[in-house]
């Protein structure tokens, strides 16, 4: 008897271990999605981790500008996942190309 794969899929993931991994990338994917529309594709998500979303900016004034604007960002971000996950933003300031 075949069993779906929707149907073992998410018992394995969790027999695994691998639930945490999974979610970061869902997380950092989603993030940067929202980033890009605000506000460039001078922005690349490099990691998420215990509440800090690490992101690159292609320059200072863009990185200060995500900082002035954090909270909102955050909420965004948050209500679109549906729950608090992102505390903090942190920023890499280089050139993204």
């Amino acid at each position: 008897m075949w069993i779906p794969i929707k149907d073992i899929l998410p018992s394995t993931v969790n027999k695994l271990r691998i639930k945490n991994g999974i979610d970061r990338i869902k997380i950092c994917k989603l993030a940067e999605e929202k980033m890009k529309e605000i506000y460039s594709k001078n922005i690349k998500v490099l990691n998420f981790k215990n509440g800090d979303l690490i992101i690159q900016c292609g320059s200072h004034s863009l990185a200060n500008e995500i900082h002035l604007n954090q909270r909102h960002i955050i909420e965004s971000i948050n209500s679109c996942l549906g729950k608090d996950k992102i505390k903090k933003i942190k920023f890499v300031v280089k050139d993204t190309k």
